[in-house]
């Protein structure tokens, strides 16, 4: 499980930059 401690804005930098690594 991912817990994710940032804002709106780069909650979806987040996502995209670790969607590859983490749903491999």
């Amino acid at each position: 499980m991912v817990i994710y401690k940032v804002d709106n804005k780069d909650l979806i930098l987040v996502r995209i930059g670790t969607h590859n690594q983490l749903f491999e």
